[in-house]
């Protein structure tokens, strides 16, 4: 048995993938340790969901335990030829990759399998001009925060 945040990012992956297969992109979304990658190997799409940080632990009665994780999502692309219309268009399209996947999240009551569920969803950056002007690379980040309630035995 994992530790409940790898659950949860596992259950994470799950819901990105079905996302993807939805809007006819491949299900590339994968849990990394270790999400760092050269910039330049950066393929035309790559998800990657990480545990962030176990952030609370409150006791709500004598035996039940509610837990707040952050899990990330990086959603990378390569882009063609900067300063160019097909560009702008690229990032603006994955602009709205990410925040329709970030929708995936917001306003769900509670995840099927580990019945973790929302509380914030932030998208921080939108993207990263950084990685735009120097790598030619879109980057994007959503921080999901998901709470947990746990009954202790």
């Amino acid at each position: 048995m994992s530790a409940p945040i790898v659950e949860i990012a596992d259950e994470v992956v799950t819901m990105v993938n079905a996302f993807l297969a939805s809007i006819d992109q491949p299900e590339v979304a994968t849990r990394e340790r270790n999400p760092r990658i050269d910039l330049k190997d950066i393929p035309k799409l790559r998800v990657v969901v990480y545990p962030l940080a176990n952030l609370s632990e409150e006791n709500l009665a004598r035996r039940i335990r509610e837990h707040d994780y952050a899990i990330e999502i990086a959603v990378q692309s390569k882009l063609g030829p900067p300063n160019t219309e097909e560009w702008n268009d690229a990032i603006d399209d994955m602009t709205e990759l990410v925040d329709n996947l970030a929708e995936v999240f917001r306003d769900r009551e509670h995840m099927a399998v580990t019945k973790a569920y929302p509380v914030q969803v932030v998208i921080d950056p939108i993207f990263d001009s950084e990685h735009l002007d120097q790598k030619n690379t879109f980057t994007s980040v959503i921080t999901l925060t998901l709470r947990q309630d746990r009954r202790r035995v």
